[in-house]
């Protein structure tokens, strides 16, 4: 016996609960997809906000960091302005030859210190005297200055004047000159204390008065002093 179904509502139409369902769970799952790539999002925001602030708190990179800034500053701090050879001579004509003052000497080097200047001028100074005084053949006064010329062991004459102050470990030869030649201008002011410090081999600090002749009433008893003291050596 057959069937008729004569109800058109229990037709195998479709389903609008069940469509209405299906497509709210397309919906959902849209939404939880894309809940999902913005916690993604998130946690690798967080990652790289976590390696940033590793990076920066890393000893190891701070440690780096200083070291590349302590080369930078150890080279800036190298880089020195060198001595030509015409600028030691020239440095050794103002002082000795033109004896000038530190103050007018330091203008002419603008690019340097006056310390800088200063320990030059003692360097090659010292070069200089490395040469043994065979005898002190003259002096004279030149601005205030006591200056002498010197004959050079192994060496031709020297038409050189140098400042008296050059001469701080020959005190014989000095000593042998103004007892020779007493009206030649001379003997240093400062004589007396360079021959103790040659005696008690120790270096003479130098003084402003280096290069100033002694008095005309001293000179006498500054010579006899120095015979004394010569006569212990």
């Amino acid at each position: 016996m057959s069937c008729q179904i004569t109800d058109p509502t229990l037709c195998a139409t479709p389903n609008d609960r069940t469509e209405h369902e299906n497509d709210g769970t397309y919906e959902n799952d849209e939404t939880e997809h894309e809940h999902d790539e913005t916690e993604h999002e998130k946690d690798e925001t967080k990652e790289d906000d976590k390696t940033k602030n590793s990076s920066d708190n890393d000893p190891r990179v701070a440690c780096s960091d200083g070291v590349i800034s302590k080369r930078n500053m150890r080279s800036h701090k190298q880089t020195r302005l060198s001595w030509l050879e015409s600028d030691e001579q020239r440095l050794l004509s103002y002082k000795n030859k033109m004896g000038m003052v530190w103050v007018d000497i330091f203008e002419r080097f603008p690019n340097r210190t006056p310390g800088a200047i200063r320990l030059r001028y003692q360097m090659l100074a010292a070069r200089e005297m490395e040469y043994e005084v065979e005898e002190v053949l003259e002096s004279v006064i030149r601005q205030k200055k006591l200056q002498y010329r010197a004959k050079w062991t192994g060496y031709n004459n020297d038409p050189v004047w140098y400042d008296a102050s050059n001469f701080k470990n020959s005190v014989q030869k000095l000593y042998s000159f103004h007892k020779s030649n007493p009206a030649q201008p001379g003997p240093p002011k400062r004589l007396e204390d360079w021959t103790r410090c040659f005696i008690e081999d120790r270096d003479e600090e130098d003084h402003s008065d280096d290069d100033e002749p002694c008095d005309e009433d001293a000179k006498e008893v500054l010579c006899s002093n120095i015979s004394v003291l010569l006569s212990y050596e």
